[in-house]
């Protein structure tokens, strides 16, 4: 293993998106090269780090059996709900 390689891939994703803004896992994960899955592995690390935020969260659609869930009408917890997603 190289010594300070995951400081480096770090260092990476916080100056992705210190110069690009906010952006989803898949977006971070096509701006650095990598998988979608390497790309939520740091941004849980650095958020559990307090390096950065984890904002929203949504349903990604529908599975093989059909709808996940049903979007919810209405307002929930303050925010509006559209589309299934906190908005």
């Amino acid at each position: 293993m190289i010594p300070g390689w995951v400081d480096d891939i770090e260092a990476e994703v916080v100056g992705c998106l210190c110069h690009r803004g906010p952006m989803s896992a898949r977006q971070l994960a096509e701006a650095l090269g990598v998988s979608e899955a390497s790309a939520v592995h740091y941004i849980h690390l650095l958020a559990s780090e307090g390096r950065l935020s984890i904002e929203r969260v949504a349903v990604a659609g529908e599975s093989e059996a059909g709808p996940l869930c049903e979007p919810a009408g209405g307002v929930e917890n303050g925010s509006e709900v559209s589309d299934g997603a906190l908005v």
